[in-house]
């Protein structure tokens, strides 16, 4: 997102607070099988490029 808006990182990182450590999923990833198989052909954004376009969306679309 930084690199999207073109301004310099910063990330201050945060525990899982203890209690909910057992309770969150670390880690997901879609199976796009499925949907290729119903007949969606289009290609995928990079993950870069998705964040940039909704970057975009958010900027032109604010009512600040």
């Amino acid at each position: 997102l930084f690199a999207a808006v073109d301004i310099e990182p910063y990330i201050e990182y945060i525990d899982m607070p203890e209690n909910l450590r057992d309770k969150y999923q670390y880690f997901t990833q879609a199976d796009m099988g499925k949907l290729h198989e119903s007949g969606f052909s289009k290609d995928f954004y990079a993950l870069e490029e998705g964040v940039k376009d909704y970057a975009n969306y958010l900027s032109a679309n604010a009512h600040w």
